[in-house]
């Protein structure tokens, strides 16, 4: 992008439980790596192109012999946890389901449940759920990864009120997908 643009990068660290009050405070031009949801429009101004596409996976415990990454079958009447917020994972999760003939149960967590855990994993960790929807970097060594699958695209996005910004940032991804029709699906 900075090819296109000219731009140079400064990095600023932050974390997830300060971003959107970083943003607000106009601390960034650009944030990557970030996902489309509804209602964050208004701390985060997205492009018209995204720059690929996550990985979803499902986990399970890592004791859990129950479940085999190369028998899908193995998932058939077992629990999903997923968080409701994602309803565009939900609706890959749900049509990954629906083609391999799949029939599991959803269990929703809302956003409360999220930050009161600081993850789902103690719903997996407890039983409450027999899998965890989650994506690619979730899967850790306490967890075994059953299956993963394309998920919803992510985006380089700017600060809301930036036209200046979002319309550069448009421009070099159109020229970068002219030159590699192919570049998010890398």
């Amino acid at each position: 992008i900075a090819e296109y643009t000219g731009w140079e990068y400064e990095y600023i660290e932050t974390n997830s439980d300060t971003l959107l009050e970083d943003c607000a405070e106009g601390k960034f031009d650009l944030i990557g790596g970030r996902y489309y949801l509804e209602g964050l429009e208004k701390y985060m101004a997205y492009p018209d192109y995204n720059c690929g596409y996550s990985r979803q996976v499902l986990m399970a415990r890592r004791d859990d012999d129950s479940v085999r990454s190369y028998d899908l079958g193995t998932l058939n009447g077992k629990v999903i946890g997923v968080y409701d917020r994602a309803t565009e994972n939900i609706r890959r999760l749900k049509e990954f389901l629906g083609i391999n003939g799949l029939d599991c149960e959803l269990r929703y967590y809302s956003y409360d449940d999220v930050t009161r855990w600081g993850s789902l994993k103690p719903a997996l960790e407890g039983g409450e759920v027999d899998l965890l929807m989650g994506n690619s970097s979730d899967a850790t060594e306490d967890v075994q990864l059953v299956v993963s699958f394309d998920s919803q695209p992510f985006y380089i996005v700017a600060m809301p009120g930036d036209q200046q910004t979002l319309t550069e940032l448009n421009m070099a991804l159109q020229r970068i997908y002219d030159a590699d029709p192919e570049f998010a699906a890398k």
